[in-house]
């Protein structure tokens, strides 16, 4: 049998194959460390870029924002000073009529535009009631609220005025329930007048509360009994703001 012999290989290397080879190394860690940086260069920049745009979404927003305000106070100081403006007196034209088929009142609305232009879509709310409620405010924003869907609209120009002639009335039904809450009645009168200026969309309102006073003296506060019927002249009757907002404007 043929016996094993091991024998011991030294493999040696030129001193330019070794200086390639490190060469080699160096470049390839070089590499590696230019594509790290780079790397972290590239997130930091990403980072950057997306603070950059925030901050310019957040300086865009805060300037549309202080446009639609500065636009917005430019809008209300042209309807303050130059906008129209709707105010009216009510005064009483025929006498005060209590009977069986209820209440009326003779009156006359003069509207006026106090204001610097045209008053357009200008609409009317009334009510007039036997007795004013407790709280006569939700009433009156009532009325107002229906006075922006009436049917009837018209145009006032600067310094004119427009008067009305209406005849209030109270049913008989709704006499009868004021007189089971109070023993007499003491009319109440809600108007309100809501008109735009005609270079706006926003509605404008002006609203007052009047009760009806009677200076007869049979007759002062209205202190009628169901079984009443009676008619107070002109000349005893006119109207007192009513104590709770008696005059509101918008």
């Amino acid at each position: 049998m043929d016996k094993l012999i091991k024998e011991r290989v030294v493999v040696a290397y030129d001193e330019e194959t070794i200086r390639n080879s490190k060469a080699e190394a160096d470049r390839q860690y070089r590499t590696q460390n230019s594509l790290k940086k780079a790397a972290w260069c590239a997130f930091i920049a990403a980072i950057l870029y997306a603070g950059i745009a925030a901050w310019q979404t957040y300086e865009m927003r805060r300037s549309t924002e202080a446009a639609k305000q500065a636009a917005n106070t430019a809008q209300q100081q042209l309807e303050a000073s130059e906008g129209a403006a709707v105010n009216f007196d009510v005064s009483v034209s025929g006498s005060f009529v209590s009977d069986s088929t209820g209440v009326k009142l003779q009156t006359t609305i003069n509207l006026r535009n106090v204001g610097h232009s045209p008053a357009v879509e200008m609409l009317r709310g009334i009510e007039f009631l036997p007795l004013a409620p407790s709280d006569i405010i939700p009433e009156r924003d009532k009325v107002c609220s229906e006075a922006r869907i009436a049917a009837r609209a018209d145009a006032l120009f600067p310094g004119d005025n427009l008067p009305e002639n209406w005849t209030l009335t109270i049913n008989k039904d709704k006499v009868d329930e004021a007189l089971k809450l109070k023993s007499f009645l003491h009319p109440t009168l809600i108007v309100c007048v809501s008109y735009r200026s005609i270079f706006s969309d926003k509605r404008h309102e002006t609203a007052k509360i009047l009760d009806v006073h009677s200076s007869e003296e049979k007759t002062r506060g209205f202190f009628l009994k169901p079984e009443e019927s009676i008619a107070i002249q002109q000349q005893f009757l006119g109207f007192l703001p009513h104590p709770v907002g008696a005059i509101h404007v918008n």
